[in-house]
């Protein structure tokens, strides 16, 4: 399976780029070689959106000993492909 990441940009547009995934995204993109564009409309997120909540794992490693088992680059991965393969991606 071809992913966003593994095929060779040249000029690639985020949507949505300055938010959480977005701006990974773009990094992720940058280490590839390609030229990115970043659109965003700046609008206000819902209290419960990452970027607005700004989620912290401290707690969960403190007092759970919880660690992620995914890097970013790789939930980046694996969601584009869930939205490919579940047919709702544009």
């Amino acid at each position: 399976m071809t992913t966003a990441l593994s095929r060779s940009w040249e000029h690639a547009v985020v949507t949505g780029g300055a938010g959480f995934l977005g701006s990974h995204l773009c990094a992720a993109l940058l280490t590839t070689g390609a030229a990115v564009t970043c659109v965003d409309d700046f609008v206000d997120r819902p209290v419960d959106d990452p970027a607005v909540r700004c989620p912290d794992i401290t707690l969960a490693r403190d007092k759970l000993g919880w660690e992620p088992r995914v890097r970013v680059e790789e939930g980046l991965r694996r969601t584009i492909a869930w939205f490919r393969e579940d047919g709702t991606a544009g």
